[in-house]
């Protein structure tokens, strides 16, 4: 009728015994903790750099902008002191 031959009823209270340890021990729960931690660390960090990343770029367009300006107007107006 068992697909492993027969129960043993007397094992099923050690069973149930140990079924309920492994569930009420914590010994493991600080690796989650701690997994869990450097995952929202790791998001704020994605975060942080998502957002400096459009005030870097603002820059950098801003630097280039000026530059190209700076260039265009030696080229319109000639180099000071050469004639």
């Amino acid at each position: 009728m068992f697909p492993f031959g027969s129960v043993d009823c007397t094992q099923v209270p050690r069973l149930f015994r140990a079924a309920s340890g492994f569930f009420r021990d914590e010994e493991g729960q600080d690796l989650s903790d701690y997994c869990l931690l450097i995952a929202l660390v790791a998001l704020v960090a994605a975060g942080i750099l998502t957002h400096i990343s459009g005030g870097l770029n603002n820059l950098w367009t801003t630097g280039n902008q000026h530059l190209n300006n700076a260039g265009t107007t030696v080229d319109a107006n000639g180099l000071p002191g050469k004639k």
